[in-house]
């Protein structure tokens, strides 16, 4: 990556420059609305630094990523990826920025796709996915709200991300689209404590012409602990499993890897209580199965919204 810019490259004239290999390390696209916190996806295509809370949170990066399994009609084994290139070094431990050694998000080890290309124009950013063993051509086209002279629309708390999926093989394939949403209330290395997910739930909510994951709380109005969070999209035929199994810090993701490699997401459409003690890994996944011919594509959008009304932001001295 080159240290210093010329005049014509800070010009902007010309194409937009298209990233890969190393030079994906450094990259966080901001997504969402002006002035409404954000979260960030990375050159691989993954989410982080999510920064809901009126406050930056850099670093901060919950359990949150798009998968495929993908069967060919005739062959017996399926295929898993995480719909993310290869996860980069300074990534592994917690993004680089701290050297405690371990995974910040968690799904670092499940299967990644084999490389990835990006490319930013605010307020869109593509990414493109490779994997010689996939047969899917993977592209993320991911976007914040920006709509020049309209204050409200671009000042929306969201952030916007369509899955395109096109089949390149010359048989029949069935998928299982999902997109995995750990609840993004900052926690510690593994996830949250029993104390902050109490009152906690997600349910898989129909309204109007959208439906997805809610998650919500029973906390008081003026808690900064309460936040709400949608994972929406328009597209029909989803399910959700809302159930992420309870138990020890690394419990849900083994339960959900198992699932996700063959295949077998189930529905639940609402939450089990919180734990009482311990840790926990408090999230949901919504997905798709889908039959794709060959050369045919299957779009998924997806919209992250979410409200935070409270802040412990202050200036001077505060009343106890």
């Amino acid at each position: 990556m080159n240290s210093t810019y010329g005049k014509k490259e800070l010009a902007g004239k010309g194409p937009q420059r298209t990233f890969k290999g190393d030079d994906l390390q450094q990259i966080a696209f901001p997504l969402g609305g002006i002035g409404a916190g954000c979260l960030h996806i990375g050159g691989a295509g993954n989410f982080q630094d999510f920064c809901l809370f009126n406050a930056p949170a850099f670093g901060h990066s919950p359990m949150t990523f798009a998968a495929v399994h993908c069967k060919e009609q005739g062959v017996k084994d399926g295929v898993l990826r995480v719909l993310e290139g290869p996860v980069q070094q300074p990534h592994i431990y917690n993004q680089g920025r701290f050297g405690n050694g371990g995974l910040a998000s968690g799904h670092e080890g499940l299967p990644h796709m084999e490389a990835a290309e990006f490319c930013g124009e605010f307020p869109f950013a593509a990414v493109k996915l490779k994997d010689r063993d996939l047969p899917l051509a993977v592209d993320i086209e991911a976007y914040s709200p920006f709509i020049p002279g309209d204050d409200l629309a671009s000042g929306l708390p969201a952030a916007f991300a369509i899955y395109r999926l096109r089949n390149r093989s010359q048989r029949k394939l069935a998928v299982q689209f999902s997109f995995n949403a750990q609840y993004p209330l900052p926690g510690n290395l593994h996830g949250q404590d029993a104390r902050d997910l109490a009152g906690h739930q997600v349910r898989h909510r129909r309204d109007g012409g959208a439906a997805g994951l809610y998650f919500d709380g029973e906390l008081l109005d003026d808690d900064v602990r309460k936040v709400s969070i949608g994972v929406v999209s328009p597209r029909g035929g989803q399910q959700a499993d809302c159930a992420w199994f309870r138990g020890g810090w690394f419990d849900a993701l083994t339960m959900l890897t198992n699932d996700l490699l063959a295949g077998t997401l189930k529905s639940v459409s609402h939450s089990q209580p919180s734990l009482g003690v311990g840790r926990s890994r408090f999230g949901a996944t919504l997905f798709w199965d889908l039959t794709l011919a060959p050369g045919a594509v299957a779009e998924i959008p997806l919209v992250y919204c979410w409200h935070a009304a409270n802040s412990e932001l202050s200036h001077g001295q505060t009343q106890e």
